[in-house]
């Protein structure tokens, strides 16, 4: 417990002199000094507290205020409404994934860190992990010419109308003319048959691929009519 406190008492000093130091940078000049060339000044401080995996720790994150009114600061390693470290949040995020349910992970976290978060504050993150998944998975890919597609479907185990089951993985790589590999598509299916890699083969087309050479399959009997 001890060793726990001290970490955490550490993380909180070093987050808390890394704004120091990143909001000086920001203001042109350091605490209580007085420069020509000053961008603002500091309004005091608002503490919020970040769950990490050694325990949590209460940031004074400095208020600033300046002269330029489109001007803002904010900690780098911070987003605005994050409760809970990176590091923490991969590992609910990958327990829900695998299929523990929100009230186990709340149940886990607490033995494990003796924090206790709401489901909503779980749902929430997952909610926000999906976003960042979906705008990966539905950017253009017309930037390069991909000459050659590999192809193939995997299962992986998934959360459906509240049951975990496998689901097929429709899941693409291209290689442009430089040479360079890519994952250029990931679409959940319903089942590896040619319905689906139909769909999964438009989806592609309509982010952009075209001109494919080759595309490489490994035994899938309804990709070749679906191709």
């Amino acid at each position: 417990m001890l060793q726990k406190l001290f970490s955490a008492e550490a993380l909180e000093g070093y987050f808390n002199q890394k704004m120091e130091k990143e909001v000086a940078i920001a203001l042109g000049a350091k605490k209580g000094e007085r420069t020509e060339n000053r961008k603002g000044h500091r309004a005091g401080y608002r503490t919020r507290t970040l769950y990490t995996r050694v325990g949590p720790i209460e940031l004074k994150i400095p208020k600033v205020k300046f002269k330029d009114k489109d001007a803002e600061w904010y900690p780098s390693f911070l987003d605005p409404w994050q409760k809970i470290s990176a590091s923490m949040a991969e590992e609910i995020v990958s327990m829900y994934i695998n299929g523990v349910t929100v009230k186990k992970i709340v149940e886990i976290i607490e033995r494990l860190y003796g924090i206790t978060l709401s489901p909503g504050t779980i749902s929430n993150l997952n909610k926000k992990y999906y976003k960042i998944v979906e705008a990966w998975r539905t950017r253009s890919i017309n930037g390069d010419k991909w000459t050659f597609l590999h192809v193939d479907a995997i299962y992986i185990l998934c959360r459906r109308n509240g049951k975990v089951q496998k689901t097929p993985y429709f899941i693409a790589q291209g290689r442009n003319e430089q040479g360079k590999w890519d994952i250029l598509g990931l679409k959940e299916g319903t089942a590896e048959d040619r319905e689906n890699w139909v769909d999964f083969l438009e989806h592609l087309r309509e982010r952009g691929l075209s001109d494919v050479h080759m595309i490489i399959g490994d035994g899938q009997t309804d990709l070749r009519p679906a191709a």
